[in-house]
């Protein structure tokens, strides 16, 4: 996630809720106390080169929308999880079938 998303609600949620680690930059204030435990310790131990993995999924994201839409076509919330994981499923078979034929 990029900068609009560092409240220090979100990151407790994603921490205690979700049991992961937030990997969003904190907001650079004029005020130099940066508020909210989670957000200090983000702070201090911000991990860049994870941060910038963001990319690589951003990419893939892209891909996927190109090849097989971006549209979800099913209307319940439980088919729309379905269509996006075979949208996935079939990207990755799909990259895996032309890695081999190289």
């Amino acid at each position: 996630m990029d900068k609009g998303y560092d409240s220090e609600k979100l990151h407790s949620f994603i921490r205690e809720e979700i049991k992961a680690n937030s990997v969003i930059p904190v907001k650079k204030r004029k005020r130099t106390r940066i508020i909210g435990e989670c957000r200090q310790q983000l702070n201090e131990n911000f991990d860049k080169k994870v941060y910038n993995r963001r990319n690589i999924v951003e990419a893939v994201f892209s891909v996927i929308k190109r090849k097989f839409g971006e549209i979800v076509k099913a209307r319940k919330y439980y088919n729309q999880v379905k269509e996006i994981k075979v949208k996935m499923l079939v990207y990755n078979i799909n990259k895996n079938v032309s890695v081999q034929h190289k």
